[in-house]
């Protein structure tokens, strides 16, 4: 009997699109923790929700909760923005630490994975972005900042956009960097067939 060996093809996994902390504390006037300028960040991450729903990949929304004035619960500002609420098929996650990966739940997924690679984009670049970062590097998790899908309320003496991008090359040391238009460029040659 002849046998014919196939070669065997390892599938790259999916990665996880991350919208971290696209809540209205964020974009809330005369709020502190608010940004000042909503795009180019806020626009790049309609393009990526849209692109990840069209395209079906994995899509992970976490919401930070606090027990103080800021992101409670109990008040309107931790609510998601509107135009990025999750849908019902989309994982959610919520905590109360900067990290994603404070999110239990998200923790316990990650660790029943093979090489996950996540996309991170969102709010802060210089808390929550930056936290997941590190902690996916010390997990030897592969993750993606998307830059210009991310920002910061001004640090120190800063702007918000210098903040941001002292936070990027921050990040940038424990994670890949790209812009959207990188990212989206890359997903549609990398992910090939994923939906049709």
């Amino acid at each position: 009997m002849n046998i014919i060996r196939l070669p065997l093809q390892r599938q790259r996994p999916l990665p996880i699109v991350c919208f971290v902390d696209l809540q209205v504390e964020y974009i809330a006037k005369g709020r502190p923790l608010a940004v000042d300028a909503n795009e180019p960040w806020m626009g790049n991450c309609r393009r990526l929700l849209a692109f990840a729903r069209e395209h079906r990949l994995p899509i992970a929304h976490f919401r930070q909760l606090r027990r103080e004035a800021y992101l409670n619960a109990a008040t309107d500002y931790a609510s998601w923005i509107d135009e990025f609420r999750p849908r019902p098929s989309e994982m959610i996650f919520e905590r109360s630490m900067p990290s994603c990966y404070a999110a239990q739940a998200f923790a316990a997924v990650t660790q029943n994975m093979d090489h996950p690679v996540f996309v991170i984009a969102g709010l802060t670049s210089t808390g929550a972005c930056l936290a997941t970062a590190l902690d996916a590097y010390h997990r030897q998790h592969t993750s993606l900042f998307v830059a210009d899908a991310s920002w910061s309320p001004a640090i120190g003496g800063a702007s918000e956009e210098e903040s941001n991008v002292f936070a990027t090359e921050l990040i940038r040391q424990y994670s890949d960097v790209t812009n959207i238009k990188g990212l989206l460029e890359w997903l549609s040659k990398e992910q090939v067939g994923i939906a049709s």
